[in-house]
């Protein structure tokens, strides 16, 4: 089994930016001066593993980055409910099959409107009703 807590463990962005929150509660409570904050946010802002972090926080009470005093866990995704047996799975697209033939309707007007006067622009109806029936 993994060590999720190791200080080998690599991390990413999010984290540099919570060590850099942290260290501005320390900054706010006259723990660390403004030099030694620049300096340890230096540090954290090129931190690549838990170690890194870790040594910036070493002469300081609490609080500290929650990533450094819980262990970071493998996320499970969650259990995927398996579609009923004899029902076929349907797209928003195929939801009402009235939907479906007023948009075939609109489609087919649409199209010969814009032929008939060489105006592409009233495809536009057509496309926002498609869109509108898709999304609802």
């Amino acid at each position: 089994m993994e060590d999720f807590s190791s200080p080998e463990l690599r991390i990413g962005d999010v984290e540099r930016e919570e060590a850099i929150e942290v260290l501005g509660t320390h900054l706010s409570a006259g723990r660390i001066d403004i030099t030694e904050y620049g300096d340890r946010c230096a540090r954290a802002s090129t931190a690549r593993v838990r170690g890194d972090i870790a040594a910036v926080f070493a002469d300081l009470p609490a609080p500290r980055p929650k990533f450094l005093t819980t262990p970071v866990r493998p996320v499970t995704p969650p259990p995927v409910a398996p579609a009923r047996p004899g029902v076929p799975r349907r797209g928003r697209a195929q939801r009402n099959p009235v939907d479906r033939a007023l948009l075939t309707v609109v489609w087919v007007v649409a199209a010969m409107i814009a032929i008939a006067t060489r105006n592409l622009f009233i495809l536009a109806l057509p496309l926002a009703l498609t869109a509108i029936l898709r999304w609802r």
